[in-house]
């Protein structure tokens, strides 16, 4: 587990608090007086589309189990950035024609792929008054093919989402009350390599359960004077095929207030964040419980071209001892050319828990049992330009450095008769990301996205960081022929990725071979409310590992049709 003493960091940020000193006199001196006004890209019309239909077959992303990825406030880059896997809950109930605006209640979603890989998604939203509204939404996806020469690898994933929003006269309430129900087979070996083993399907099955709820409280005053709040509230209970269960309880709170501390032209907030959790994990061998207590007090400082913000995270951690951990948070923002480039850097660091619900949706193959880990971001330094300066074209270029203790990685564990399941392993490593994101659009006909990241990182003692490459790309492009077809497209790279294994006690690496992934499809409406569409993935049918024994399907074809009503 982590360290016992305080993580106090003061000296060693000296180069990034002169950073922001310069960055403050800059401000000061050379673009007094001009306004900020936010700029939104919308590449196309609100409608839902294939780009939002899952790949059901590969979730390419490396585990993200230790440090968050440069954020991107463009929200045309934002979007188009997604990789995941699952299906966004974007209301797809707005449909936009030329001179007219319907709404429907009702969104259906249905395919059926070349693997017996059933698709369904419906969404219901309706008005229950003037104030409130209710959301519901229910998902099916599964694949009952198995992969070739591998052990049965049958899966399936279920969610019941039901959310409810109601308007206060200074505040919004929004509650949700959720389900998932995933299973799926630890088939990470060939039968035939163990012909004296014997094993049946059953033997291999796992699945996982969540309950949950979340509700949050937001005020929103006109009046900026006013006592700014937001309360969060969130509850998690995880249980697996061989009696592991997790809950998780957290509450978060933050407060902000207009206040005038000294002279000053612009905008002085002072804040407070809260954040408190409770975590408790056992199975038939071991029961641990985590508590978790945080304050952030923040100082704001706001002008019409650029903002600065200061404040202290303290962090009290218990597990089997107390722990306590702070950090000096400090970060600027500097918008010039008529608010068209935005620089900005960050200096900070905190404590992440990486549950047993996390782990399992980021790598289902995970062995029952695994324990929930801190890991512990001792510093955290960002920074970078977004900028959206020529017309139709969003660009962000980030830099990010992190030096984290505990960060986990996966690994086969030896134990089993199959080795078939993946364990965590944790190492102190330092992190060097740097990342490039693009997105054009041409009209309203053409749309192109794309991310680069590079990573280098420095571990303690481990021989690689493992399951985890150095270089991602993903690109994305969308073609909208008339109003009734579009095509879209979608390539993801991965470079080389490490895994180990061991003949006699002695470690050897494994080189699993790029990612390399095509997506292409096309929608056609036929009307409003009714559109087709076909897809096929893995058009390279390339049949790389997502971790150490998994690879993936080969070429799937996909067909299927959405209805608004």
């Amino acid at each position: 587990m982590l360290g016992k003493k305080n993580q106090l960091w003061f000296i060693k940020f000296k180069p990034l608090f002169a950073v922001i000193v310069a960055l403050g006199a800059s401000v000061s001196t050379s673009l007094w007086g001009q306004t900020h006004s936010e700029r939104v890209t919308i590449f196309s019309s609100f409608q839902p589309s294939l780009q939002e239909f899952s790949k059901i077959n590969i979730k390419p992303e490396p585990p993200s189990t230790y440090f968050e990825t440069l954020d991107t406030e463009f929200p045309s880059v934002e979007k188009v950035m997604s990789t995941s896997a699952e299906l966004e809950l974007i209301s797809p109930l707005l449909a936009r024609t030329k001179d007219n605006q319907n709404e429907y209640r009702n969104y259906v979603k249905a395919s059926l792929g070349s693997f017996i890989s059933p698709f369904f998604f419906f969404m219901h939203h309706s008005n229950l008054s003037k104030e409130t509204s209710l959301d519901l939404s229910i998902q099916h996806l599964s694949s009952w093919i198995k992969v070739k020469d591998y052990a049965p690898s049958d899966w399936m994933q279920n969610a019941f989402s039901l959310g409810l929003n109601h308007a206060f006269s200074n505040h919004s309430l929004r509650s949700d009350l959720y389900y998932k129900y995933n299973s799926n087979r630890y088939y990470g070996f060939k039968p035939d390599d163990f012909p004296e083993n014997d094993f049946i399907k059953s033997d291999l099955a796992q699945r996982y359960q969540n309950i949950g709820f979340s509700t949050s409280l937001k005020s929103n005053y006109k009046d900026v004077n006013m006592l700014h709040h937001e309360v969060n509230l969130k509850y998690n209970y995880l249980t697996d095929h061989f009696s592991a269960r997790e809950h998780s309880f957290n509450l978060k709170g933050d407060l902000q207030k207009n206040f005038e501390w000294f002279r000053y032209d612009g905008n002085q907030t002072t804040g407070i964040e809260i954040n408190t959790g409770y975590y408790a994990n056992n199975d038939t061998v071991i029961k641990n419980t985590d508590f978790l207590l945080g304050l952030m007090p923040t100082l704001r400082l706001a002008g019409s071209f650029y903002e600065i913000k200061a404040g202290l995270r303290l962090n009290y951690f218990n597990d089997s001892s107390a722990h306590f951990y702070a950090y000096p948070v400090l970060s600027g923002k500097l918008f010039i050319f008529d608010q068209r480039v935005e620089m900005y850097a960050l200096m900070d660091g905190d404590l992440n828990r990486q549950s047993l619900y996390q782990m399992t949706d980021n790598n289902p193959f995970l062995r029952s049992g695994e324990a929930a880990y801190w890991s512990n971001t001792r510093f955290l330094f960002k920074t970078g330009i977004k900028t959206g300066i020529i017309k139709n074209l969003d660009l962000h270029f980030g830099l990010q450095f992190n030096e984290i203790d505990n960060a986990g990685f996966y690994i086969t564990d030896t134990t089993t008769p199959f080795q078939n399941t993946l364990k965590v392993v944790n190492d102190n490593v330092n992190l060097l990301t740097f990342v490039g994101e693009l997105s054009y659009k041409l009209s309203n006909k053409f749309m192109i996205a794309s991310k680069l990241q590079f990573d280098k990182y420095e571990t303690t003692t481990l021989t690689r960081v493992w399951h985890t490459p150095s270089f991602q790309m993903n690109l994305r492009a969308n073609y909208q022929f008339d109003e009734k077809l579009r095509f879209l497209s979608e390539m993801i790279f991965q470079s080389h990725r490490y895994a180990p294994y061991y003949i006699g006690g002695i470690e050897k690496i494994m080189d699993l071979k790029p990612v390399a992934d095509i997506n292409i499809g096309s929608e056609y409406a036929i009307n409003e409310q009714f559109t087709v569409f076909a897809q096929i993935n893995n058009l390279l049918h390339n049949k790389y590992e997502r971790y150490y024994n998994y690879p993936v399907q080969g070429i799937q074809l996909f067909a299927g049709m959405s209805l608004k009503f």
